[in-house]
């Protein structure tokens, strides 16, 4: 037995051996020191710090700030030009008409006591001249003209964003008591609001998380906003900025830290937010005043009206921060931490044990404490591997099959794909492989040929396929098909029909599957994949060109077809249903048989219908060897009803024969290929069996309004289908 010492140091020693290489197992890989093997467990993490929220909100609220700067500086651009000009026009006007009463928006260019002084002046030379006082209609005249004047100017000074979203104390809007905040005057003014908002947020936020501070960031800011309009009643300048929502921001970080001084930068904070905010506001510096353009400087300084603003928000910040203390909603949030650090650490000291425990050999001990453990914290990857090693050694891996893939899906987005091989590879010697989700298995595949596996990424692909099924086949069969197309053409051409049979492809997703299957055909071993036995295009002669013309002498001949499928009774053999790929349909029928193969319509040429059968050997149909076309919407083949278009090419023929068709389902191919200017595909159906009818000749079944689709004929199954339009009577009531 181990001592204790020496239990503390192989623990040691496997923490350092932290990740150099897969779980150890008997005859696994192991660490040495000093010449003694020691088993590598698993990874341990670091202790980690006690949970801090990341300050959203705040950052948030800093970069709306700096974009609404951004915005009400372009805009002052655009406006400075039309300003400057009704200005200079109005204040000439004026300097010739000095006893007219001059608008308060020329201030800017007149303060009111240079005014005075010139309204002064004129009126003493009119007296020393004794010339008499402008008419009182000439002065209204020209006090409209100088009004005209500044109309522009006016207008678009009240078209700033400092104006529109400022919070004006004589005419508040509802909206800006919320808006003023992201808007400032000055690049200082700026700076210093987002300086304080940012650093004493971090410290809030981070404590007691978003949803908190999101009520602060709003108390504090109405609060500036409501207080600056109570006090302020007949001021027009707008309130912009973030000054009264760091004021508020102080006064919640006095309250909420004032009993945890060494925990914060307490002091620097509040001497802070007197220096960058009360004195510089009292003392009326300029950057310091939230200020539309274009407003009274003096007015707004040494007036103080700031002032109430940041009162508002320090006592609305400190206000909530003591009802937060008082009804323990802060301190549940900091318990909610101390709770989850607690729980970590009993996870923690428990995954410990579970090291001990097998250290000492007690293998079985270990496996219930880790089970213990993923019952807590199933995301704890380092009891998921120290769990896959355990299991292996009780001969168990099953049980931790689900852990490993976990692991695995964690080293793929820690990037570390060696890792992930490695484990994937241990899963695969388990014969475990299987039980991954397909999307994992076909990441997978592709980490696996990167590395050299490539059996095992073909078998990786070959478990995807088969577990693909419901709303996820078509995207599997899709990439399956893909990845295989290079190395396994014969796993690569099963996806490829899966993909094609789902309802749910799109048309450029078809397109390229029928690409693809044109490219890995030739790659197939014809002896590999022979044609469907009772395909009534076998009685063809070999020889011809996949793409040559079916003669009327090669194509159905009876005699032939009997002779090449070696019938002696046409008694046609049970169906086979499939939900994999097109295969041959065969009907058992006492009196008149019927022999059909599916495929798939590719184009129509000046002789007939190319089509593609199973195993992408192309053949042409004739148009002249259509007897009929039957068409119908059918149940039972899909999610949906499907239409089903049969070319029967002996319809005219005795009862007695077989008869012959070549079966099209609407759900494995997109007529819009063929029936350019189409883009409905129910249309484009329509059209591409109008088309058809009127290049054979053939009769139309069950009637030409319900081939036409107008509307299809409907039936419940198959096998009503084939008795009722094709007069075809069949015992067995299987469908496909």
């Amino acid at each position: 037995m181990l001592n204790l010492p020496e239990i503390s140091t192989d623990l040691a020693f496997e923490l350092r051996c932290v990740r150099r290489s897969p779980v150890a197992r008997p005859g696994g890989p192991v660490c040495q020191e000093g010449g003694v093997p020691l088993r590598v467990m698993a990874p341990s993490r670091e202790a980690t710090e006690a949970l801090h929220h990341t300050a959203w909100v705040t950052y948030s609220v800093a970069l709306l700030c700096v974009l609404g700067f951004a915005y009400a500086q372009l805009s002052r651009i655009e406006a400075d030009t039309v300003i400057d000009a009704g200005l200079e026009s109005a204040e000439q006007y004026f300097t010739q008409h000095p006893y007219l009463q001059p608008p308060s928006i020329l201030e800017l260019r007149i303060p009111r006591e240079q005014s005075d002084a010139m309204a002064e002046k004129y009126e003493a030379n009119r007296r020393r001249r004794h010339s008499i006082r402008v008419p009182a209609g000439i002065r209204a005249r020209e006090q409209a003209e100088i009004d005209r004047m500044l109309e522009a100017s006016v207008a678009q000074l009240q078209s700033l964003p400092e104006r529109r979203w400022g919070v004006r104390a004589d005419q508040p809007a509802p909206w800006s008591f919320a808006t003023h905040v992201f808007f400032h005057s000055t690049g200082m003014h700026l700076l210093i609001g987002l300086f304080l908002v940012v650093f004493i947020g971090y410290f809030l936020e981070g404590l007691w998380g978003s949803a908190i501070q999101l009520g602060v960031v709003l108390a504090a800011t109405l609060g500036a906003a409501g207080l600056f309009v109570s006090q302020n009643a007949s001021l027009s300048d707008p309130y912009i900025g973030t000054l009264g929502l760091a004021a508020g921001f102080s006064g919640a970080f006095a309250i909420r830290f004032g009993g945890r001084r060494r925990d914060v930068p307490y002091y620097f904070v509040l001497v802070s937010s007197i220096a960058l905010l009360a004195l510089p506001a009292w003392f009326g510096f300029e950057w310091s005043i939230p200020r539309g353009p274009f407003s009274d400087v003096d007015g707004l300084g040494h007036g103080n009206p700031t002032s109430w603003a940041l009162l508002g928000g320090f006592v609305a910040g400190g206000f909530v921060s003591c009802g937060l203390t008082l009804f323990g909603i802060g301190s549940g949030v900091e318990r909610d931490e101390a709770n989850a650090q607690f729980r970590r650490s009993q996870t923690d000291r428990r995954y410990e044990r579970a090291l001990q425990e097998h250290a000492l050999g007690n293998v079985d001990e270990a496996f219930n404490i880790l089970i213990s453990v993923l019952r807590r914290d199933p995301e704890n990857i380092d009891a998921c591997i120290a769990f896959w090693s355990v299991a292996n050694d009780l001969g168990r891996p099953g049980a931790a099959s689900k852990s490993i893939l976990r692991v695995i899906r964690d080293q793929i987005q820690r990037r570390d794909m060696a890792a992930a091989v490695r484990y994937w590879l241990e899963l695969v010697a388990c014969g475990l492989a299987a039980d991954a989700e397909s999307s994992l298995s076909i990441r997978m595949a592709t980490l696996l040929r990167s590395e050299g596996h490539e059996e095992t990424a073909m078998q990786a692909l070959r478990n995807a396929l088969a577990g693909a099924d419901g709303a996820n086949l078509m995207t599997i069969a899709t990439r399956v098909a893909h990845e295989a197309a290079d190395l396994e053409p014969q796993l690569a051409r099963d996806a490829i029909w899966k993909a094609l049979g789902s309802h749910e492809l799109g048309l450029e997703d078809r397109q390229d599957m029928e690409s693809l299957l044109s490219v890995i055909q030739p790659l197939l071993d014809p002896d590999d994949h022979p044609e469907p036995a009772s395909s009534p295009l076998d009685a063809q002669d070999d020889s011809l060109e996949p793409e040559a013309a079916v003669s009327a002498a090669d194509l159905l001949s009876p005699g032939e077809a009997e002779a090449e499928l070696g019938q002696t009774d046409r008694q046609p053999a049970a169906i086979e249903c499939t939900d994999t790929q097109p295969r041959a349909i065969e009907f058992d029928d006492s009196s008149r048989g019927l022999e059909s193969i599916v495929a798939i319509p590719t184009e129509f040429d000046a002789e007939g219908l190319m089509i593609e059968l199973e195993g992408g050997k192309k053949k042409r149909i004739r148009f002249d060897r259509i007897e009929a076309v039957a068409v119908a919407a059918i149940d039972g083949l899909g999610d949906r009803p499907v239409i089903v278009i049969d070319l029967i090419l002996n319809w005219m023929s005795l009862t007695d024969e077989l008869l012959r068709v070549i079966r099209l389902r609407g759900d494995r191919f997109d007529p819009r290929r063929m029936m350019e200017g189409d883009t409905d595909p129910l249309q484009a159906m329509r059209a591409f069996i109008v088309h058809l009818v009127e290049k054979t000749d053939a009769t139309p079944l069950p009637d030409l309004q319900s081939v036409r689709g107008m509307p299809f004929a409907s039936f419940s199954n198959l096998l009503s289908y084939h008795r009722d339009i094709l007069m075809v009577e069949l015992e067995d009531d299987k469908t496909c």
